[in-house]
């Protein structure tokens, strides 16, 4: 689990780290990332590193896990944002 607290500056972007319990893998990913979190979550979405929404995936509120393809994005570094709450980066290889 990902238990995190604090911010840190990245390209722009502030990765928002706000307490929330969350699995993010593979990491780096290839073709998905699979994110496991035990709070309630909304919607996710995914930012490219120059602030461009790339997609929002809406969570059916009995869901805890969810699986993003990324076949589609280039390898780069991404940011995921949480409930518009948390923001963590990660790298599609």
């Amino acid at each position: 689990d990902i238990n995190v607290n604090g911010t840190q500056d990245a390209e722009g972007f502030k990765e928002n780290l706000l307490p929330m319990s969350f699995k993010l893998y593979p990491i780096p990913a290839k073709n998905y990332l699979t994110i496991e979190m035990k709070e309630n979550i909304s919607y996710i979405e995914l930012y490219s590193t120059d602030g461009k929404l790339l997609e929002t995936i809406k969570f059916n509120s009995s869901q805890n896990s969810q699986t993003i393809n990324l076949n589609k994005y280039k390898a780069g570094l991404y940011f995921l944002k949480i409930n518009s709450r948390v923001t963590k980066k990660f790298i599609i290889e």
